[in-house]
């Protein structure tokens, strides 16, 4: 069974953290030339990095502002990673669909 991609917002969370077109093609590029690690609007997630060949995605992690130098790595789909650049909360879909029992979502800094 498929999991569902599409969640709703919920309250409390932030509504604005989808990345803007140029920023979501760049963070879903191959291109070495154009693909970056792209930092977020978020008050828990500092920046993101989606890596296709490897097929995982890779966030620094930020608490009051300031970054904790914490960097966790997951493997993720292409579809996937395409949410995440959509999701209004990064944060929240990563509790939502990376941080889950049986989901390995390991530190690796």
């Amino acid at each position: 069974m498929a999991r569902r991609i599409a969640k709703t917002s919920r309250p409390g969370r932030h509504t604005d953290a989808a990345f803007n077109p140029s920023e979501e093609r760049r963070f879903l590029s191959d291109d070495p030339t154009e693909h970056s690690k792209e930092t977020v609007r978020s008050s828990w997630v500092y920046s993101a990095e989606y890596v296709d060949g490897g097929g995982y995605i890779e966030v620094e992690t930020q608490k009051n502002g300031q970054r904790t130098g914490k960097i966790y790595r997951a493997p993720v789909t292409r579809e996937e990673a395409e949410s995440f650049a959509r999701a209004p909360s990064k944060g929240g879909w990563l509790h939502d669909y990376i941080i889950t029992p049986g989901r390995p979502f390991p530190r690796v800094r």
